[in-house]
């Protein structure tokens, strides 16, 4: 117990017994309430509800020493009217008692998401407590943490209620938004801290750990832990490490390690039901869509679409499928392929196509990613069943079919031009490509991706105090990556690969821009939004970079003629177009355009951006016919093709 924590706890009654009822269980509250008084000192206690039609808990209530508040109820509906008494009471209190910082809600009804979401936007810290079967996903997503009252109770079957995958696939969320932020390893507390920010349910005991450090040393074979001082810090494993414990067999099941690497590497395998109902209105969008469309609106359309229809889809799953869609090779890009980039269906597509070359894109990731080919365990990882071998058997031989990987002796390999050549043949990586041709690594280097991953966390740790020392092993690990990958080395993959190069450019651009070179800067800087808008996997691992990476390059248009022009980490590119648009020296404004448009020449996708949320700006460069006609474009794509 933290004697500072003051915690205040109104219960939904109404709602936590009906829910009971229903579940045909009895809600025990003196355990809810040994719960919370082990999280601090509960100062308030109130629940609320009809105590004549609750009469037989108002005894385990007062031994608890919980204020009762009465509901009357009229006529036959017996309508729940705690939520919005409760609503009132406890937004009364964050006035008349403001040393309490944590807020307990035990209910499960979604009407108090706006409840909790005032809560927060006061600094108080909220945890929502209610049944599984009955709770609302939004609510759960409201709180900072949520807590299962089967769990409390001591009632929860973890074999049938929670799916460990589910936490493992948290794991790596997590670790990908460190990995964004250069923090790897990371202290295994904050790690934990993440996950539940993440998804406020996540508790390791739920799956039947009893520590956290219990359930990340059962994640072996997606994680590295090393101890330090006593302390755990955690990292993800890279590619060839998982296709290597894939191997050994004596890990997991050849199936979940199906199901760990795809996640790994930015495609969870999603519900096949799902998968495919989701596929198929996404080929629907597409097909019925009269106007440009991007995998991004076609994701937020569905959302909207499944909320309107009460369909509680988690926002994820959509956000996977569309993922898959991207690397399934049904869609013509109007430029450099991105989820941002609009997009229509190739000639031809019907949806039983659509939907089987989107899931030949999980079998491809497997047989690139090194890992063992086995069809019948592929059919348990993507149906949960055997009975979709022969199916999975077909796309493979789809995809030798295609080139898009090989077959030999019975066993699968990556196709040796699909793994190499997308690197080359951008003007935008061409200066980049030169610093890879004029580096070797030391003879004595072994050349694996497991040392060009160990390069590469190096060059992570070293950024934060040394850009020119980061470069350098950015480079090595880029250049250790490139020949292992060019070798056809197993667990060598080109997403990898772009990553670093992607690393490489950021802190080049950074060690020159601090050195005033700018002209020497920029082109990593192309290069290195070149790289991030054209691939999904690279955007989602250098996220965290792209915001202060276009504010910096904007700020180049005035550093060169006022040195002292500062451009904040976390400044909004947009406000900054703005100003740099309006600065007094008429100089900077051309700068600035000039720099806009070498962007776009090379990724319209910032710039589309940018016309959206700094329209005045774009709208004064049309009146001055000052723009190019990348931003006619940007502005109005191309018009579908007509079929």
């Amino acid at each position: 117990m933290d004697p500072q924590n003051h915690i205040a706890v109104f219960v939904d009654f109404e709602n936590i017994a009906a829910a009971a009822e229903e579940d045909h269980r009895e809600i025990e509250l003196t355990k809810l309430f040994d719960y919370l008084k082990a999280r601090g000192r509960v100062t308030i206690k109130r629940a609320y509800g009809d105590w004549r039609r609750f009469s037989r808990h108002r005894s385990d209530l007062l031994e608890n020493a919980v204020n009762l508040v009465q509901l009357y109820s009229y006529g036959m509906a017996h309508k729940n009217g705690a939520d919005i008494r409760l609503c009132i009471e406890a937004v009364e209190t964050i006035f008349t008692h403001p040393g309490i910082q944590t807020y307990a809600i035990v209910s499960g009804d979604s009407d108090y998401s706006s409840l909790i979401n005032k809560l927060r936007e006061y600094g108080k810290y909220t945890i929502g407590i209610g049944l599984r079967r009955s709770t609302s996903e939004i609510l759960i997503k409201s709180v900072d943490e949520f807590v299962f009252y089967e769990a409390i109770a001591g009632a929860l079957d973890l074999a049938q209620e929670f799916d460990v995958s589910e936490a493992h696939a948290l794991l790596l969320r997590a670790l990908r938004a460190f990995e964004q932020q250069g923090e790897l390893p990371v202290f295994a507390g904050k790690l934990k801290q993440r996950m539940v920010a993440l998804d406020p349910a996540f508790n390791e005991a739920y799956y039947g750990y009893d520590q956290f450090k219990s359930f990340l040393e059962d994640s072996a074979d997606l994680v590295r832990l090393e101890t330090r001082d006593g302390q755990v810090y955690v990292s993800p494993l890279d590619t060839r490490e998982m296709a290597a414990a894939a191997a050994r067999g004596d890990v997991r099941p050849l199936a979940e390690t199906y199901k760990r690497y795809l996640r790994r590497v930015g495609v969870p395998v999603v519900e096949s039901s799902v998968r495919r109902d989701i596929l198929v209105d996404l080929y629907e969008l597409f097909r019925l869509s009269m106007q440009p469309l991007s995998l991004d609106q076609a994701a937020v359309a569905l959302r909207e679409r499944y909320d309107g229809d009460n369909m509680l889809r988690p926002q994820s799953q959509v956000r996977d499928v569309v993922r898959l869609v991207y690397r399934g090779g049904c869609l013509e890009f109007d430029h450099p392929p991105s989820l941002a980039a609009n997009a229509e269906l190739l000639p031809g597509i019907d949806a039983e196509t659509f939907v089987r070359q989107c899931e030949g894109a999980y079998v491809r990731k497997l047989v690139e990613g090194g890992l063992q080919v086995d069809a019948t365990e592929m059919s348990n990882a993507l149906f949960g069943d055997q009975e979709h071998t022969e199916y999975i058997e077909s796309l493979l031989g789809d995809l030798v079919s295609a080139g898009a990987i090989e077959q030999h002796n019975g066993s699968y390999s990556a196709a040796p031009h699909e793994t190499v050549s997308p690197l080359a043949g951008h003007p935008a990586l061409v200066p980049i490509l030169v610093d890879l041709e004029g580096i070797e690594p030391p003879p004595e280097s072994v050349i694996t991706a497991i040392e060009a991953r160990r390069l590469f966390d190096d060059g992570t740790r070293l950024r934060v105090r040394d850009f020119a020392a980061s470069a350098t092993k950015y480079l090595l690990a880029t250049k250790t990556q490139q020949m292992a990958v060019e070798a056809g080395e197993s667990g060598a993959t080109l997403e990898d690969l772009k990553w670093y190069l992607a690393g490489y450019c950021s802190v080049q651009a950074g060690h020159r821009f601090v050195e005033r070179e700018y002209e020497g800067a920029i082109p990593y800087y192309l290069a290195f939004f070149y790289l991030a808008y054209s691939d999904d996997t690279v955007q989602e691992r250098v996220r965290g970079l792209m915001r202060p990476m276009l504010s910096y390059f904007f700020a180049i248009a005035a550093r060169r003629f006022e040195p002292t022009f500062q451009a904040q980490a976390n400044a909004s590119p947009a406000q900054l177009a703005i100003q740099l648009h309006n600065h007094p020296n008429p100089a900077v404004g051309r700068a600035f355009e000039d720099l806009l448009t070498r962007l776009g020449q090379v990724t319209p996708v910032p710039v589309r951006m940018l016309i959206k949320q700094a329209p005045i700006v774009t709208a004064d460069w049309l009146q001055r016919e000052r723009t190019l006609a990348f931003l006619d474009f940007a502005r109005s794509p191309p018009k579908r093709r007509s079929r």
